[in-house]
This record gives structure tokens, sequence and C-alpha cells, in this order.
């Protein structure tokens, strides 16, 4: 039997091989040849997420130990802790009998999570429409083209995403409806591909790369629709980055929050 998810990226379909949950991954979604480690992130959700009747992320720790490549991914799922408003599960993604990456997720009913209202911060004093879209990225990483992006204080190429200040903010938001768990997943995705790039602007983005080891995202609210606010800061070391991020709403409650450690090495 298939399970089918709507998501930011469309339908996504999972199916059984053996114990195992299995979705093959769209080309599309990667960038420069590897899946983006969000989707991966967020594939695992959903598919520990099977059988639990509507739960919704509460948080969600992600380590990267290898790299996804277009193809069939396949999860093994743990059940960790099942009670009667949280879950606890553990997945492996793997592909080719390497694992790729480990997913550990607190799951809970939706009614636990309240609104999003405290605590508050001032808007952005820039709204959405006076602020240059990111199109320019599009070509390395086209899965963004499914979320509309504005800069806030974020860079407008590739030229000028170098030597400034270890911080991005911009708005984000997708102009269709998901269920509370697949659009709790456009977090995680929003997280993973701007973390890094406070690294990045501080540094130079053509003649440094970096990979995600980990991410973790915390929600203590129900997410917002409409537009979101997101912000990312970086702390930068010779060798590895810690980066810290928020989400909110267009009027500054604050719903999510995560970090993210990156290796830094120069490319050969």
């Amino acid at each position: 039997m298939a399970i089918v998810w709507d998501t930011v990226f469309g339908p996504v379909k999972f199916t059984y091989e053996g114990d195992s949950l299995r979705a093959d991954v769209d080309g599309d979604i990667s960038f420069r040849g590897v899946v983006f480690g969000g989707w991966t992130a967020s594939l695992a959700a959903l598919a520990a997420a099977d059988g639990l009747d509507g739960q919704v992320l509460s948080a969600l720790h992600v380590v990267f130990t290898g790299q996804v490549r277009p193809g069939a991914l396949l999860f093994d799922i743990e059940q960790l802790r099942t009670g009667g408003s949280m879950a606890a599960r553990r997945v492996t993604a793997h592909q080719g009998g390497e694992p790729l990456a480990s997913i550990q997720a607190w799951f809970t009913r939706p009614n636990l999570f309240p609104p999003a209202t405290h605590p508050r911060a001032t808007p952005p004093q820039r709204p959405w429409n006076d602020c240059p879209t990111i199109e320019w990225s599009w070509p390395d990483a086209p899965f963004l083209r499914h979320i509309d992006e504005r800069g806030i204080d974020y860079p407008t190429s590739y030229a000028t995403f170098q030597n400034g200040p270890p911080h991005v903010e911009l708005w984000a938001r997708i102009k269709r409806n998901l269920e509370p768990l697949p659009r709790q997943l456009l977090d995680v995705i929003l997280f993973d591909a701007h973390l890094l790039d406070a690294a990045y602007r501080a540094t130079t983005l053509t003649d440094l790369h970096m990979v995600s080891l980990d991410l973790c995202v915390t929600w203590a609210a129900t997410p917002p629709d409409g537009w979101l606010h997101v912000t990312t800061d970086a702390l930068i070391g010779p060798s590895l980055v810690a980066t810290t991020g928020t989400l909110a709403d267009d009027q500054g409650s604050r719903y999510a929050v995560a970090t993210s450690q990156g290796r830094a090495y120069a490319p050969r």
C-alpha cells in the first residue's frame, strides 16, 4: 500500500520494501548533484509519522553522514516511545546499503501547540513587497522556485555573497495549503537552505565549501500561514561554523528555532 503526502515540492509517495519505507528522490531537489539535506530530513520525518494519526513535530534532529543522490532512498524506522500525547521515533535513511542520515524526532498532538503569539519581536521595517527576490540562486538550487522568497538583508548575487556580516534575513511563503505536518517541513527546508548562508556571507561563496553536519529544529507554537520572517546568524571558526536561526510570522511572533553545525573546507 502506498502512502502519499502533498508537500512543498508536490506529491511524495512512500511504498514498503520489506520493513523499510521507500521514496524516490527527484533530481531537481538537489544542489550541485547532491540531494538537499532539508529534503532528506523532511522525507525521514514523513516516514516516521506513518501510523501516528495526525501528530505533528515538536522537535527534529538530523545528523548527516553522507551525500544522498537522486534515486531510491530507504528509511528504517524505530519506535523509541509511544505515549498518549507524544511519540519519539528514530529513522535511518540509507541508499545502496550505506546509512546517509540519522533522524530523531518527537511528535505530539496538534492541540498541545498554542498559536504563535509569544515572544513577540519587532517585525522587519522592510515589507515583503519592498524586498528583491532571490531568483538569482535558482540555477544552482532549482527547488527554491517553489518558495516565494524576498531578501530583507540578503545578498543580491553571488558576487555580493562574501565579506559581509554573518547574518541573513528574508521573507518567505508558499502559495498552497498543506496539512500541518507537511507545512512544518517548509520550516525545515527554510532553515537548512539558509542557516549556512549566514556563514557563507561572512566568508565567500566561491572560494569555500561548507557542508551541514547536523540540523536541529524545535517548535514552540503552531506554524502560521502567510509570510514568514527568516533570520539566521553564524559563529565562524577556521574549520567549523555554528549557526542559529528563528522563524516568526509577519507580526514578529516567533514560533521555531534551529541550530546547525557546518564543516568548512577549501575546494580542491
